[in-house]
């Protein structure tokens, strides 16, 4: 995520009622949500956020740190995961035409895609996001076409 990426993000939450920011003893601070760089502390002073930066994390302030989510690693896991889920429905959608029951190839197919788009709109890509729909309207459309009982 850049710096214009944090504001729209910050801008939305704004727009559904939190207040970001505020003026307190004569400094602005986080009041309802927090951006923290990655490797660094939140962009602004944040009163209610713990950071450690051998961890490069950052938790609710008094509680105990639990799991990371997001984050580089999670964020390669789930492009491993994307790039595999991208191919896996290709098989399926092949043996579709061979198969005496197209629906579970279809079905298969069609997880696979939803899963991928999943994990794409997690990531933020949205051009892979676009790109997974089309491949999965197009497969729906074959099988509405081609193999669905009418």
């Amino acid at each position: 995520m850049n710096l214009l990426d944090a504001h729209d993000i910050v801008s939305e939450w704004e727009e559904r009622g939190l207040t970001p920011l505020v003026m307190r003893d004569g400094r602005t601070v986080w009041q309802d949500v927090s951006i923290a760089a990655s490797g660094r502390r939140p962009l602004m002073p944040c009163e209610w956020l713990e950071f450690d930066p051998g961890q490069n994390v950052v938790w609710l302030k008094g509680t105990e740190r639990g799991s990371i989510v997001g984050g580089f690693e999670q964020g390669k896991t789930e492009r491993a995961r994307l790039a595999q889920l991208e191919q896996q429905p290709e098989q399926p959608y092949a043996t579709m035409y061979e198969s005496r029951y197209p629906k579970d190839d279809y079905d298969d197919a069609r997880a696979a895609l939803s899963s991928a788009i999943e994990i794409a709109r997690f990531l933020h890509i949205a051009e892979m996001v676009e790109r997974l729909q089309r491949r999965l309207r197009h497969i729906t459309e074959v099988y509405n076409s081609q193999f669905r009982a009418r």
